[in-house]
């Protein structure tokens, strides 16, 4: 029942997202977040916010004007010109300063909408949109290539660098894997049928091997060269997000709850455990301790045991879905349903503080 309710959530917050009609919003979506120094940046509904991880106040918020037309959702983007990207329903992208949220400019070509994150790779930004599109532009906003998959399946993740080569890997909703040449857009390979959609970013390793889950409740090692397919391991249910990759173990959680610790080699399962709700975001790992949120409303810390930390799991309520973050000397979270889009714990568990925007600012 459990991973019912969250999959009819799940897509009908994705159904919204198609909508044509003028001016048509998603009603349902969930704070993305991104963190660079001592700044978190916010995406949530009509606006973007810079918030200081100190005091947990506002610095600037995009746009500053009245957003009814936008939404914002997926986690915005640093690139290493110092832009701030962030994707829009809108079906534009843009570029804003981190330092004041002023608009350095705005990409509006694209026929679909925005629902992943874009990622710098080789001097480029590759941003997937809602439809079969992929576009490729230089930092200053302009399109350099057009990838199209050819099927119906848009793209809800983010893509992945293929570091040793000038590629991309982009997990689609049309149950494939794709690389892509980064310098020139063509397709280097296509996985065969994984036998579900794909909507979160593939984890990468350096001996050359990819990691997704599907909506056929697998995990699967994929060969970065070839696309075969090295093993495939059967989950409880639908894998929202890609797993965390540490110390040769993939960590990730699925639709009906539970929570497994996988080892990357051969994808045999060291440990699963079941909290108490649907899990969607990727886990977070510091240290020897992996964070993970629930659609109940609680942030798990554990240990690479398997074993709950004393003080954990901490009940923040709302619903998570978003992936927590490391914001140096607190974690992150991100509540869907409350009048916080941000909330900070230290490594006990306990707030440190909470962020509610005002409304109509």
């Amino acid at each position: 029942m459990k991973q019912k309710i969250l999959t009819f959530t799940l897509l009908l917050i994705g159904l919204s997202l198609f909508l044509t009609g003028c001016g048509a919003q998603p009603t349902l979506s969930w704070p993305g977040v991104t963190v660079d120094g001592n700044t978190a940046y916010v995406a949530n509904n009509q606006y973007v916010y810079a918030i200081d991880l100190t005091s947990g106040q506002s610095r600037w918020q995009f746009p500053q004007e009245d957003a009814a037309a936008n939404s914002f959702y997926a986690p915005p983007v640093l690139t290493s010109d110092g832009q701030l990207l962030v994707s829009g329903y809108n079906k534009t992208l843009y570029s804003i300063s981190p330092e004041n949220g002023a608009q350095n400019w705005a990409f509006t070509e694209s026929p679909y909408r925005y629902i992943a994150s874009p990622l710098e790779a080789d001097g480029l930004i590759i941003a997937p949109t809602s439809g079969p599109l992929v576009y490729a532009l230089d930092l200053s906003g302009k399109l350099r290539w057009t990838f199209n998959t050819g099927t119906t399946g848009g793209q809800w993740s983010a893509p992945v660098k293929n570091e040793p080569c000038t590629c991309v890997f982009l997990a689609s909703m049309d149950h494939h894997i794709y690389s892509i040449d980064v310098a020139t857009g063509e397709q280097k390979w296509k996985s065969e049928d994984l036998g579900g959609s794909v909507v979160g970013t593939p984890a990468w390793d350096e001996n050359g091997t990819l990691y997704v889950g599907t909506f056929a409740s697998e995990l699967l090692s994929i060969n970065a060269e070839t696309a075969a397919i090295n093993w495939r391991l059967k989950t409880d249910g639908w894998v929202w997000a890609g797993p965390a990759l540490a110390d040769g173990r993939l960590y990730f959680g699925d639709l009906k709850g539970s929570f497994y610790a996988v080892n990357a080699a051969d994808g045999s399962i060291a440990w699963r455990i079941q909290p108490d709700g649907p899990i969607a975001g990727t886990p977070l790992i510091i240290n020897d301790t992996i964070y993970f949120t629930t659609e109940a409303g609680s942030v798990y810390a554990v240990g690479v045991d398997g074993a709950i930390k004393s003080n954990w799991p901490v009940e923040i309520g709302g619903k998570l879905y978003a992936a927590p973050q490391d914001g140096g000397d607190v974690i992150l979270v991100a509540p869907n349903n409350l009048p916080q889009i941000l909330v900070a714990l230290d490594p006990s568990g306990s707030i440190r503080w909470k962020f509610p925007p005002e409304q109509g600012n």
